[in-house]
């Protein structure tokens, strides 16, 4: 066999388990016409009233980017249960793991590296987003139903 053939071949072997391994683990659903993964819909949210940022938890529903980057809300983040994470961006998806310590309405947080398909997408702000992720140090809650993401450097991320 072909080395490039070789590597073709592993490399496709890696995006599917890594596609399947986000379906299985999640419960995703998936479009038919290109595999791409679907977010569960949101539970949780009340952004039209007051929030109880004492009932909040990260894993209670697939928080949605809220930055002029992300027109279209087509990047998300999911925290589950299990210290396991999952994105998706306006090109790929990408899942890891994170540790949190929680103080109420908030506490500390670190993100492991981001292992995602790589598919290339011009004009994409993954990058950017996947940066942000990858230097949250905290979160927090406020009383409209919002998780933010503190981030080196003094930025936030701000999610519904």
């Amino acid at each position: 066999m072909k080395k490039s053939t070789k590597k073709f071949l592993i490399t496709l072997g890696v995006l599917v388990f890594v596609s399947l391994s986000i379906y299985v683990y999640n419960g995703l659903t998936f479009h038919t016409c290109c595999a791409k993964p679907v977010p569960p819909a949101p539970i949780g949210e009340n952004l039209d009233g007051e929030a109880d940022p004492n009932r909040m938890a990260l894993d209670m529903t697939v928080w949605r980017w809220i930055d002029s980057r992300n027109p279209a809300g087509k990047f998300s983040l999911a925290l589950n249960t299990d210290g396991t994470f999952v994105i998706w961006t306006d090109c790929n998806s990408g899942s890891g793991t994170y540790t949190s310590t929680d103080t109420g309405i908030g506490g500390a947080i670190s993100l492991s590296p981001i292992v995602s398909t790589e598919m290339a997408c011009g004009g994409s702000h993954e990058a950017a987003f996947k940066d942000l992720l990858q230097s949250a140090t905290a979160y927090q809650f406020n009383g409209r139903g919002q998780l933010i993401l503190d981030v080196k450097g003094g930025a936030k991320m701000m999610f519904n």
